[in-house]
């Protein structure tokens, strides 16, 4: 079995990770980067003739695998905060993602390789850039005596991570031992080589902020220029990609027979293998999909030109601004809460659901209201929306779905939250008069002063 058909047929052990929404967009920025490559490797195999599979399968046991032919990368994304430096040895394993990384490496055959990618550095003069150092003497074949003492340093950072690393209980130290008094066995010890030999560091990406402005330049303009395409319309083929890859990310690609398949499948009957096949097709992203997008956008660059951020007069934005939140947040909230209507309404029809959802929104109330109170108490009497949506942000919103047959996800919780904001069950700052707000809102984009019109959601 090749490493691409373990990955397509291993079902992950838990979902590759739940993203809040400052990040969500970053990492499908990141993968939608590598889609570029990925597009311009299979226009150099189609020149020489050679043929192949070359795709991103999007949040399948790591947060994105890159696909060429028979061969698979993982791909671990960690965006870290300008305040918080570079990786150090002691935040690596962890916050950085490499136990995990290690644990997907093994559970998919070992076979395949890796990747970290990152806005921040491995500090240099640490032992997180020596690590670097030791696995390009791997792939080298230059290893030295220091390799062997940094393979044993990072066995026993596994061991202190026994579970997210999932070291198999015959490997692992004895409970309560020290740092000190771990000795890594030798079938550790050559793990750890073998999936050190497999990774690359790929750090230094841009930040999520310079993202939208370096990225068409960057990565889409060489694409471009192999297609013989202008580079004027490098950012419309930027977002038209983009743009993919935050539908794929969540899973909501659409397969050929659309929401039928799903149908078809619950009256039909499905194996586990069959439910597997169908979720990835909805996560997968071919090289040949980038090249499309790209051609595309091309032919028509305004139907993908960023649009303005505009605030639409509803109750949630005006909830929202009231609280001081800022315009992309409001953007993004209504955006969150759109997905939430719509899936609603896609299950309103089953049985049972309407009560699921509706438990779902009572307990999301009840933890919404509670971080409210905090981030109330917290600003001392000052605006304390743009506080409240952070802390909804980064909470543990997921198990408050229950057993909705939805996206395991933060942001899928989230839209939940800003729908009942937009039906006055959720406020980001004291009540006010939301039907002024919203009058405003509708004078500041042109209407004429008590104009009324539909009350917008």
């Amino acid at each position: 079995m090749t490493a691409r058909e373990r990955l397509w047929g291993t079902p992950p052990p838990e979902d590759a990770g739940a993203h809040t929404a400052d990040l969500f967009d970053w990492q499908a920025a990141m993968a939608a980067a590598d889609s570029f490559a990925v597009a311009t490797m299979h226009l150099k195999d189609q020149a020489r003739g050679a043929a192949g599979l070359k795709a991103v399968l999007c949040e399948h046991h790591e947060d994105y695998a890159l696909i060429d032919g028979d061969d698979v990368q993982i791909v671990s994304v960690k965006y870290r905060g300008l305040g918080r430096g570079a990786y150090t040895w002691a935040t690596l394993a962890d916050d950085g993602g490499l136990a995990h990384l290690y644990a997907r490496w093994k559970g998919l055959g070992r076979d395949l390789g890796c990747r970290m990618v990152t806005n921040s550095e491995l500090k240099g003069g640490d032992d997180a850039s020596g690590l670097r150092d030791v696995c390009r003497q791997l792939q080298s074949g230059a290893a030295t005596s220091d390799s062997a003492t940094m393979i044993r340093s990072f066995a026993v950072e596994m061991l202190r991570l026994p579970d997210k690393a999932d070291i198999p209980v015959e490997w692992r130290a004895p409970e309560g031992a020290t740092k000190s008094q771990i000795v890594p066995v030798q079938g550790l010890l050559d793990d750890i080589r073998a999936f050190l030999h497999s990774i690359e560091f790929d750090t230094s990406r841009p930040q999520a902020d310079d993202v939208e402005a370096c990225a068409p330049e960057k990565y889409v303009e060489p694409l471009l220029e192999q297609l013989g395409l202008s580079t004027l319309a490098s950012k419309a083929a930027w977002n038209a990609v983009l743009g993919i890859f935050r539908t794929r990310m969540r899973g909501r690609g659409k397969l050929p027979l659309g929401e039928l398949s799903d149908l078809i499948a619950r009256i039909k009957g499905e194996t586990a293998a069959e439910r597997l096949d169908r979720t990835l097709r909805r996560r997968i992203v071919t090289a040949q999909d980038v090249i499309l997008a790209v051609e595309e956008a091309a032919k028509a660059p305004a139907a993908y030109a960023m649009p303005d951020l505009k605030i639409a007069a509803t109750r949630l934005a005006a909830k929202l601004l009231e609280g001081g939140c800022t315009t992309t947040a409001i953007v993004t909230a209504e955006r969150f809460a759109e997905n939430w209507r719509r899936e609603r309404h896609q299950y309103a029809a089953v049985p049972g659901m309407s009560q699921e959802f509706e438990l779902a929104e009572n307990r999301l109330r009840y933890v919404a209201s509670k971080i409210a109170e905090e981030a109330a108490e917290e600003s001392s009497g000052g605006k304390y929306g743009s506080r409240m949506w952070r802390k909804l942000d980064s909470a543990d919103l997921v198990d408050a779905l229950g057993s909705l047959p939805l996206p395991r996800e933060t942001l899928t919780a989230l839209g939940a939250v800003c729908d009942l904001a937009s039906r006055c069950q959720v406020w980001f700052s004291q009540e006010f008069d939301v039907d002024a707000k919203q009058a405003e809102l509708r004078v500041s984009h042109g209407a004429p002063p008590g104009t009324g019109g539909e009350v917008a959601a």
